[in-house]
């Protein structure tokens, strides 16, 4: 019996040993995919950014994985589409006070980048860069830093605060009019709205001219999901 015993000793750990070694690593971008389950509504958007992060799209991958950075990744319900926004979050040693003249003493800042992306049907369909501030105030350590940036040539803004992600900007339409497109997320409950403005036309006497008529507002809105990347 003695014998007997200590066999079953070393045969119990040698087989346990043996499924450690045979489970497999976890894929490299599996903390990127996103439970498409915990929508309310169903996303054809979010099955496609999984697809995306297995297959290690390099467009998605590089905006939710910038160092230091946060990323919102949001889904249209009922959609085939999704958009990405993703920004750097600086360190303190890179504020330093603002160079303009005339510019309080009391401003600091540093220079970074908002970025915004946007695929339909498994395609990018969007893109824009933005450079801007991060700024904040000595007298208010207790004020979190926030985010401004504009593109002229794309009439494109950002702005993020502790509370809020907005972006928008303008383009021309099939139609020959402005559309005007406007993101809010907010960052606490991770919901986002997004509106198209979008100007009707009216022919006038002159059938050279073009003018706006009035605008039709179209809405969309849901969930996103949040990334934060460690710094360097």
């Amino acid at each position: 019996m003695k014998y007997a015993a200590i066999v079953l000793f070393v045969v119990i750990p040698s087989a346990s040993a043996q499924i450690v070694k045979d489970v497999p690593p976890p894929p490299p971008n599996a903390a990127y995919s996103y439970d498409c389950s915990k929508l309310p509504s169903p996303s054809e958007g979010c099955k496609s950014f999984n697809e995306m992060i297995e297959n290690n799209d390099q467009d998605v991958t590089s905006a939710l994985k910038t160092p230091g950075g946060v990323a919102y990744a949001c889904f249209l319900p009922g959609e085939d589409e999704f958009l990405i926004v993703s920004f750097g979050t600086p360190q303190e040693s890179l504020y330093a006070p603002a160079t303009t003249p005339g510019a309080s003493k009391n401003i600091l800042k540093t220079l970074d980048s908002f970025v915004y992306l946007r695929f339909t049907k498994g395609v990018q369909n969007t893109s824009n860069v933005i450079f801007g501030n991060w700024i904040k105030y000595k007298s208010l350590p207790d004020l979190k830093p926030s985010f401004s940036g504009k593109a002229d040539e794309s009439k494109s803004r950002a702005d993020v605060n502790d509370s809020e992600v907005e972006y928008s900007y303008t383009f021309e339409n099939l139609r020959g009019t402005k559309t005007t497109y406007s993101l809010q997320i907010r960052r606490s409950t991770l919901r986002f709205n997004e509106t198209f403005d979008v100007p009707e036309i009216s022919q006038a006497k002159n059938a050279n001219t073009i003018q706006n008529k009035s605008v039709n507002r179209y809405t969309n809105s849901g969930y996103c999901s949040m990334f934060q990347s460690p710094s360097l």
